[in-house]
């Protein structure tokens, strides 16, 4: 089962005085080679993040928690999706050290990409590691 990939968004955010990390992700049927990007498929599980994290700004304001880092797409196996991020969640979560969740996303991970927007280039993807 580890030749099925997953990509998987993750927005590092506060929201009050609490930590979360929605995430969304999709399974893929052909892995993102390490020199392309994760246009298409990664761009509409990103922007389908975005909407659940715009919406639940309706609620309580919210700031990004992880600078440039707040916003993440990584390529990983279905079952290190499984095993490990519900760990690395958790950790961020309570203890909001970006640096260290950014590192063990990258070790456990195909391939990671910071997602930032800027007025040049519009969306852009920088991978990781």
């Amino acid at each position: 089962m580890d030749s099925y990939k997953y990509l998987i968004a993750f927005a590092l955010i506060q929201q009050g005085k609490e930590r979360a990390m929605p995430i969304g992700g999709k399974s893929i049927k052909q892995p993102i080679e390490p020199d392309q990007t994760p246009e298409g498929i990664g761009q509409s599980i990103v922007n389908q993040l975005l909407l659940r994290v715009f919406q639940r700004s309706q609620k309580e304001p919210l700031k990004r928690a992880g600078d440039d880092f707040s916003l993440l797409l990584a390529q990983l196996s279905i079952d290190v999706m499984q095993e490990r991020i519900p760990l690395l969640k958790s950790r961020w979560i309570q203890k909001g050290e970006t640096k260290i969740f950014t590192d063990q996303l990258i070790e456990i991970s195909d391939i990671v990409w910071a997602v930032t927007f800027s007025r040049d280039d519009g969306v852009v993807y920088s991978k990781l590691g």
